[in-house]
């Protein structure tokens, strides 16, 4: 669950690279890393903008079928926030590396609520039109709380292997409630 990203710049205490001597033993196979190539291209948030720019533009590159789950399942996603400020369209302005909430914001007519933590606010950035999350109440060991509801998936293998559930403010930041559901498949 490390940003891989980090390692180029991660060091230990006494400033030595550490990050880039584990990068080092990966490259040169001491260490096995989990997540292909492939999974740091989908990580980030521009692959939502070009998707949905196949879609608007009727790409030949999508199938009858791609084109159905995309606009089932997408919002609309832009690199600029001009489609949205053009109608008056709530949006929420995401990192392109984001995670944890980090760097978002949420823009709405009369209103803008801001994560600034810096790594992330100073990305570049994509623009995907904002839909509130329900609202959820869950028991802790606290208590009941309150949260914005967020779904998601991950996939193993190329398979659906299962969905996480987490409970935050309206930006899901990183001390979110967290809820892992997977369901196991017998062979």
């Amino acid at each position: 669950m490390y940003p891989l990203e980090y390692l180029i710049d991660d060091v230990d205490d006494k400033g030595n690279p550490i990050g880039k001597l584990f990068l080092h033993h990966i490259a040169t196979g001491k260490v096995k890393v989990i997540n292909p190539p492939s999974a740091m291209i989908i990580q980030s948030k521009t692959i939502l903008a070009i998707i949905w720019e196949l879609f608007e533009s009727k790409s030949i590159l999508l199938t009858k079928q791609d084109r159905e789950t995309i606009e089932k399942y997408f919002l609309p996603t832009y690199f600029t926030p001009e489609p949205f400020e053009k109608h008056q369209i709530p949006y929420v302005c995401k990192p392109v590396w984001g995670r944890e909430g980090g760097g978002v914001s949420i823009v709405e007519p009369h209103q803008c609520i801001e994560d600034k933590t810096p790594y992330y606010y100073t990305q570049p950035k994509i623009y995907q039109q904002y839909m509130e999350m329900p609202d959820q109440t869950i028991g802790t060991w606290d208590g009941n709380y309150v949260g914005k509801l967020l779904f998601g998936s991950h996939v193993i293998g190329g398979q659906p292997a299962g969905l996480f559930l987490r409970v935050g403010e309206k930006i899901t930041g990183n001390l979110s409630m967290f809820m892992g559901i997977t369901v196991e498949k017998n062979h």
